[in-house]
């Protein structure tokens, strides 16, 4: 199913056959989310976008990148970017996805945007300048772009909230490491991800932002700047959250090290004390003359024995802070 939105009237349209498509005139907006292969035989027609630029939308590993086909019939501009999972197991790398590809396509009467995992967008209108259809279709190519710099930011916050989660669950426990390593490394994985999207998202739009056809009026020029800079700073953001990740995880290895090294003391001392009650009573089984075996009190006094020979000992182990 695609949804068509008229730029100037807000009317949103769905249609499943090229029969139902009805040409207002208007500039207008394609959306198709989780396209299939009819979805894609159905914008060819209504576009003329060719089939195999609009089946580079169904590669999940689709890489961002800006390609320019202003001289060609029809002229339009192809803008690959990648956009975070909305789903927060896929962020957390729980999945193999953490960004999805999302293909939009700009001519002078229609955008289409063809996406995986993104919320919906509501485009404003915008004032006519000097290229009413080709203003139109720009200030709504801007308007998604904003949306994937929001996912982003939704999606930096997902893994802050989770960091101080997993950081909280090093210190409170000793039970739970391997949940909080495993959900460690998974963070670990998705911000490379999110990184690695962030750069080549980054990358095409300053150069479209080269483009003379995004110059055409200041407005436009610092919208898709602020852009730019939001961007910027999540990325920033981002690696500050990587870095932080690696330190949970070293923290993490320091930790176990160190409550493994506790526990090995722990368990030498406990030794050490039990040792000693053992050794009498190994004595004490030797078919031999012992002394006190004729004693009815035997099993006490050698008790006693045990006992006061195990009070040095601890007081010793205490010393030494190693119980």
């Amino acid at each position: 199913m695609i949804s068509i939105v008229d730029l100037v009237t807000n009317e949103k349209t769905e249609i499943s056959d090229i029969v139902n498509y009805k040409n207002t005139g208007n500039p207008i907006h394609i959306v198709s989310e989780h396209p299939s292969k009819n979805d894609i035989v159905l914008i060819h027609l209504i576009t003329a976008i060719p089939i195999d630029d609009l089946n580079d939308a169904l590669d999940i590993d689709e890489q961002p990148r800006l390609e320019d086909n202003l001289d060609e019939d029809p002229s339009f501009l192809k803008l690959v970017l990648r956009s975070p999972a909305l789903d927060a197991s896929e962020l957390l790398g729980i999945h193999r996805e953490t960004t999805y590809p999302m293909i939009i396509f700009m001519l002078e009467q229609k955008i289409v945007s063809i996406q995986h995992s993104f919320a919906s967008t509501k485009i404003r209108r915008k004032k006519k300048g000097k290229n009413p259809a080709f203003d139109i279709s720009i200030h709504a190519t801007l308007g998604i772009i904003e949306k994937v710099v929001s996912s982003f930011e939704y999606a930096v916050n997902v893994i802050d909230r989770t960091l101080d989660v997993i950081e909280a669950d090093i210190f409170k426990t000793s039970f739970r490491y391997q949940d909080s390593m495993k959900k460690a490394f998974q963070l670990a994985r998705s911000g490379t991800y999110l990184d690695a999207a962030l750069s080549a998202n980054l990358s095409a739009l300053r150069r479209m932002s080269r483009l003379n056809l995004f110059k055409t009026s200041e407005e436009m020029t610092e919208r898709l700047e602020d852009i730019i800079i939001d961007l910027t700073q999540q990325q920033e953001l981002l690696i500050i959250y990587k870095k932080l990740i690696e330190n949970s995880i070293d923290g993490f290895a320091s930790i176990v090290s160190n409550n493994q090294n506790n526990l090995l003391k722990l368990l030498a001392s406990i030794s050490l004390i039990l040792t000693i009650p053992t050794t009498l009573s190994s004595l004490y089984g030797m078919n031999v003359l012992l002394p006190f075996q004729e004693n009815p009190w035997a099993f006490w006094i050698i008790i006693g024995i045990s006992a006061l020979m195990i009070v040095p000992t601890l007081i010793l182990l205490r010393k030494l802070t190693l119980l």
